[in-house]
């Protein structure tokens, strides 16, 4: 979560989908006609030949960063305060950068209000979201902005083969299914909106974006998000499930392992053209 403050800036940052929208994604046929090994090799050509722009981020610790002079460089005069729950924020940063570490949900103890207010990927990690949103509404100055981007973790498709009760389909009912009973809420973006007119925030809007997995869609911007998504979702499977599906569901550590394999096979199948939403939503605080 980021915060974001011009005078003094500062940044925060850090189940069929439940909005009634499914946007077309044309498929491509080329792709779509390909075996399931050719097609995962294609997934792994495709993200290899990325321009360093997209990948040349930090890796650390099984994953990829961010690159935390973005946004530093295209507001050099504002401040800017980075906030995650684990330390792993780099040691050297820019003059105007700060990080900490701290959990959003305690109470906030800010000394000054932000212009700008950020927060993603909270999807699974918050108890009580519209105590998080009265937060940041508390600490943004009047006329600021707050937005939170966050996904629905079900999958749907519009003309492929994707079924209800598929692996893939099974894994995200079970994980909704578990997060939901320890009260957290694994599918946030669809509940943004009503959330922000709730605690008050004005001039609200939502863009709801399709995120394809793998390299089916026609479009080749689509096409390299695809691969990406394809790319981080088949890596970070085995950590996304092991708690869940065997200390909070008893699985055995086997019939896991078997059952991820059967998802994954889902993953790099291209007849699925499997897809889920990701919700982007703004508001700004009145005066």
């Amino acid at each position: 979560m980021s915060t974001h403050d011009n005078s003094h800036s500062t940044e925060l940052t850090s189940t069929s989908p439940q909005l009634p929208f499914h946007e077309y994604v044309e498929a491509d046929d080329v792709s779509s006609d390909v075996g399931d090994l050719s097609y995962e090799e294609e997934c792994s050509s495709y993200t290899t030949s990325l321009s360093s722009s997209v990948s040349a981020y930090k890796f650390e610790h099984g994953r990829r960063y961010h690159a935390y002079r973005d946004e530093r460089d295209i507001y050099p005069s504002a401040k800017i305060l980075g906030n995650n729950l684990s330390p792993i924020q780099p040691t050297s940063v820019a003059p105007n950068v700060r990080f900490e570490v701290d959990d959003v949900e305690n109470d906030w103890v800010y000394r000054s209000e932000f212009d700008y207010i950020h927060a993603r990927y909270f999807a699974g990690a918050i108890k009580d979201w519209p105590n998080l949103l009265r937060q940041a509404f508390k600490f943004t100055k009047p006329r600021g902005w707050v937005e939170f981007q966050d996904f629905e973790m079900q999958f749907y498709t519009i003309n492929g083969e994707f079924k209800t009760g598929c692996p893939l389909d099974k894994w995200c009912t079970e994980r909704i299914e578990v997060l939901r009973s320890v009260g957290l809420e694994p599918s946030p973006g669809p509940k943004l909106q009503q959330w922000f007119k709730d605690i008050g925030f004005t001039n609200v809007q939502q863009k709801v974006v399709p995120v394809p997995v793998g390299v089916w869609p026609k479009d080749k911007r689509l096409k390299t998000v695809g691969a990406l998504n394809y790319h981080q979702f088949n890596d970070g499977l085995d950590g996304m499930s092991l708690r869940i599906f065997t200390a909070m569901k008893g699985w055995q550590p086997e019939e896991l392992r078997e059952f991820l394999a059967d998802v994954r096979k889902d993953l790099r199948s291209p007849r699925l053209q499997a897809q889920h939403n990701f919700n982007v939503v703004y508001g700004q605080k009145p005066e």
